[in-house]
């Protein structure tokens, strides 16, 4: 991996905006109007659209566009190619002529948050010069990929928003231009891995990306081109019984394609993968950067799909206090605090109660968050009388517990909020896994599992009256209901 100065030096700099458009001319207003309201300084933003050859009015709209509004930026562009030669290799022309520390690859049917760019930026300057890439959260539908809710870092990133080092880009060559379109971010993400990078998710900012009709669809150019980029990503990073799988799942698809495709599309992406194998067994980079889960290529996260309500459009952002109880086991105390820190409801606070002799006040300390109150009971009390205590000294409307070992998405508490005040409830909770985890004597993790859903019950009395349909770390309760 090549050296790259500190991100300190690149806080101020440019930006390097890059669009592919294709018959975008109903969308790309609307993004131009988010970029325009951004909360940094707009004359920061270098933006360069590139049109595929649009056969409808999209040249036009960016024309008219410039002439309004592209003196509010600090560049405006508007390049065309001759044919649609498809997302990858469009951007990487954009992006070869730029120079910024930091480039920013945007769909055209997405609009910004206000927040979004500063968001992303403050994130990048407080990051190491090995992260090379952040990703927004989508809206209304998060990406349904797993990510680490202790260091935030993604298996992969979409390419539908993402701000990238420019140096790591150029570090791995930027996008394989052999992909057309889909899962050349899939690719592109683990290229970096593979060189050293490592990739971040950023669910405080956000951009609303146009893209579902309805929850969870798959258009017919997303599954031919997903069956195709399979074949490609499991050739170059991954092992033979990966590609073998890979043929198999091809074949499958083939015998019976879903309503939406039809076999003659199928046909033609395995004679473009046949094509094309040599190129990707060039250049292979096996490793452990790699999944592969049918046509998936990283865990799901149950609850993607639910539409997602943003803390900046919450009408109500009581406070809410997360109740942690700990017998001082301090590297698990760490990572749960880390994950109600990364909350993307910002009105929280970490009440820890140690259940014990005070073992945990410089941990405590080296977080440096005013939002954490640590109470020590001095001897072991037991779990009801420090979750009491937890409960007395916390301020928030709503609580909730997280016992030491547990760990909370990033959106945990904002969902809930969202649905406890729509719903004008005073219990709520989420959707809970078990991964399987091995720790060391000092409660480190050594090793996981894969995450199992097992707690995912709709509320009825009569379930409940059976058996304990979610754990407590998953429920959110107004307080009222302790007092």
């Amino acid at each position: 991996m090549k050296q790259v100065p500190s991100p300190e030096s690149d806080v101020g700099a440019g930006i390097d905006v890059s669009v592919v458009t294709y018959n975008s001319a109903g969308d790309i207003e609307k993004l131009v109007a988010s970029l325009a309201a951004q909360s940094i300084d707009a004359r920061r933003l270098r933006i360069t659209f590139l049109d595929n050859n649009s056969s409808d009015d999209t040249a036009q709209v960016l024309a008219g566009l410039g002439a309004r509004t592209g003196g509010v930026f600090g560049g405006w562009e508007v390049l065309q190619n001759p044919r649609n030669v498809g997302f990858g290799a469009a951007h990487n022309r954009v992006l070869r002529r730029g120079d910024g520390p930091f480039v920013f690859v945007l769909n055209p049917d997405t609009e910004l948050h206000p927040e979004c760019l500063a968001r992303l930026l403050a994130v990048a300057d407080a990051d190491d010069a090995r992260v090379a890439a952040w990703e927004p959260r989508q809206l209304p539908f998060e990406h349904p990929k797993r990510y680490d809710p202790v260091t935030m870092e993604a298996p992969w990133c979409s390419g539908a928003a993402l701000m990238l080092r420019r140096a790591a880009f150029a570090d791995v060559g930027g996008f394989d231009d052999r992909f057309f379109m889909y899962c050349e971010d899939v690719d592109l993400s683990w290229r970096l891995r593979h060189a050293g990078w490592r990739l971040r998710y950023v669910p405080s900012a956000c951009v609303r990306h146009h893209t579902y009709e309805i929850p969870g669809q798959t258009k017919p150019l997303q599954y031919v081109q997903t069956v195709l980029g399979s074949l490609r990503l499991r050739t170059r990073h991954g092992e033979s019984g990966n590609v073998l799988r890979g043929w198999r799942i091809y074949i499958q698809c083939l015998l019976a394609p879903p309503e939406l495709v039809g076999r003659w599309a199928l046909l033609q992406a395995g004679l473009r993968y046949v094509a094309d194998m040599p190129h990707f067994f060039r250049h292979r980079t096996k490793g452990h950067h790699a999944c592969f889960l049918g046509l998936d290529f990283a865990e799901h996260r149950r609850g993607a799909f639910h539409e997602v309500v943003p803390y900046g459009e919450l009408r109500q952002r009581p406070l809410v206090s997360i109740l942690v109880r700990t017998i001082g086991r301090k590297a698990q105390v760490r990572r749960a605090l880390r994950t109600i820190l990364n909350q993307t409801y910002e009105n929280v606070e970490a009440v820890v109660v140690e259940d014990g002799p005070a073992t945990l006040q410089a941990l405590v300390e080296s977080f440096a968050d005013p939002r954490i109150v640590y109470v020590p009971l001095g001897k072991r009390r037991g779990r009801c009388e420090a979750g009491n205590a937890a409960m007395g000294t916390a301020r928030g409307k709503y609580l909730g517990f997280l016992d030491e070992d547990d760990e909370l998405f990033a959106d945990h508490a904002e969902q809930l909020v969202a649905c406890l005040e729509e719903a004008d409830a005073r219990v709520a909770y989420a959707t809970a896994f078990e991964v399987p985890t091995e720790w060391n004597d000092r409660h480190e993790i050594t090793g996981e599992g894969p995450g199992e859903v097992v707690f995912d019950r709709p509320f009825t009395y009569i379930e409940l009256s059976v058996r304990n349909i979610t754990p407590i770390c998953a429920v959110l309760f107004e307080r009222t209901l302790f007092e």
